[in-house]
């Protein structure tokens, strides 16, 4: 393990297309602070993807021969999981209501079926990669993925990069492991948006990419210092009896808790180190039920609080923090660097929430195109599935009429009591808790009242 430095890279890129051609317009979809840490590979993660089977297929942009993993001998699945059949391979333990999954602690969480080139950034699904690119595709990659990769990748080096020649940086992260889901996921999605993939397609590209940025969101900080405080609240959670498999095994057990949190959280108390650790986590379980305003809402907060610089360094909360046997000299530097770490920490937390909402509105759109093309006018039960997940994207996403509208639907036309049933009625009620009296439902019938037909079509017996 080693880490990052301070990275001043925007990596996300907005693509445009014309018929023929692949063009690129301004970069900086998601727009990082200096020193903003980015996941680190682990070398137990690098050396079970260095297991794992893989045939080296030449980049289609600069002929590098990228290690594509074989996705039909990886990580198969038991069928008495009852797992839908989705467009990722992961050793998971559990998932979000939209079926977001989550690793396993130890567990390999590479999306196997999203390659990225290690040399220049060019990124599609395993089974494409080798495809020739759209005219002018390769000096779109050249000129806009390649040097965001390039900063990105010298950003998870830090010191070790100057260390490394460029064919040495290269094989490192050909373990596609060793690259942030996100920064693999967005490439993937804007590649899918520039080439007019189907509305489906670009749907998928564009949750994943969403639940690459909520991993982030509600995963246990980079940074020592939050990192420690974060993994005291986590103790103390687990200490209140809640069950596995993993702290998060039963979601909607937490919510008791997150909603007593809420409640007893005082706007005006200045916090400690071990309140910012309660936070972060409180503000990770309202991201993965989907309350992304109120996640928005702790991070901010706390983001403006570790901003704060005190005239007296004994009466800054985090001065204790500091190791007490050094000099006066030493603590102040050391609580400076603490905080503008975890400043840009959470900087970024805040970053990947809206990011999520919005990488989440995107998908929301693209699944209604299909279904109301008729995507799955052959696969019933593909029908329901992706119907369902509409629903919650739209939920997430914060369009609440529509979202309400779309499960009181959904609950009413599939048989009582089924699972489909029970789980649009219960995010009926969060949607619900989140609207109150807001939802106006006649507004959502107007804008897609054919959508509407199309669910009770689907939902026919």
């Amino acid at each position: 393990m080693f880490r990052a430095h301070r990275l001043h890279v925007g990596v996300f890129l907005m693509l445009c297309f014309f018929p023929g051609r692949i063009l690129s317009q301004d970069a900086g979809a998601l727009s990082l602070r200096p020193g903003a840490p980015w996941p680190q590979p682990q070398q137990r993660g690098l050396d079970q993807i260095h297991e794992l089977p893989t045939q080296r297929i030449a980049c289609p942009v600069c002929q590098y021969p990228v290690a594509v993993p074989q996705v039909d001998r990886l990580m198969r699945r038991r069928a008495s999981q009852g797992d839908q059949a989705l467009p990722w391979r992961m050793h998971y333990t559990h998932r979000d209501d939209d079926l977001c999954p989550y690793p396993g602690t130890g567990k390999v969480a590479y999306q196997a079926d999203v390659v990225v080139c290690p040399s220049c950034g060019y990124t599609n699904h395993n089974s494409r990669f080798a495809d020739p690119l759209p005219v002018g595709g390769a000096e779109w990659v050249r000129t806009t993925l390649t040097p965001s990769l390039r900063a990105a990748e010298a950003a998870l080096l830090g010191s070790r990069a100057a260390e490394l020649r460029d064919d040495e940086i290269n094989e490192f992260f050909n373990s596609q492991d060793a690259l942030p889901d996100a920064l693999r996921l967005e490439h993937y999605r804007t590649y899918l948006a520039a080439v007019h993939a189907t509305p489906l397609a670009q749907a998928r590209a564009a949750w994943l990419a969403a639940w690459a940025a909520r991993r982030e969101v509600a995963g246990a900080p980079k940074g020592e210092f939050l990192a420690k405080y974060y993994a005291q609240a986590q103790a103390d959670l687990a200490k209140q009896g809640r069950r596995s498999p993993g702290l998060y095994g039963d979601i909607q057990a937490l919510l008791g808790i997150i909603r007593r949190a809420k409640q007893a959280r005082r706007a005006d108390a200045l916090p400690g180190a071990q309140d910012m650790g309660n936070r972060l986590l409180l503000a990770g379980l309202w991201d993965r039920m989907g309350f992304l305003d109120e996640s928005e809402t702790i991070l901010m907060g706390l983001y403006h609080e570790l901003r704060e610089r005190f005239l007296r360094h004994d009466q800054d909360p985090l001065w204790s923090a500091t190791t007490s046997r050094a000099s006066q000299s030493q603590r102040l530097d050391e609580l400076e660097s603490m905080r503008t770490d975890a400043e840009n920490e959470v900087f970024l937390r805040v970053e990947l929430v809206r990011r999520e909402r919005m990488l989440l509105e995107e998908a929301a759109s693209h699944l209604r195109r299909a279904i109301a093309g008729g995507a799955f006018d052959h696969d019933p039960d593909e029908a329901r599935f992706h119907a369902y997940l509409l629903g919650e994207f739209l939920r997430r996403s914060g369009d609440l009429p529509l979202a309400s509208e779309w499960f009181k639907n959904l609950a009413s036309l599939t048989p009582e009591g089924s699972p489909l049933a029970v789980a649009a009625a219960r995010q009926l009620e969060y949607v619900g808790e989140e609207a109150g009296d807001k939802v106006n439902l006649l507004s959502a019938l107007g804008r897609d009242g054919i959508l509407f037909e199309k669910l009770r079509e689907i939902c026919a017996p």
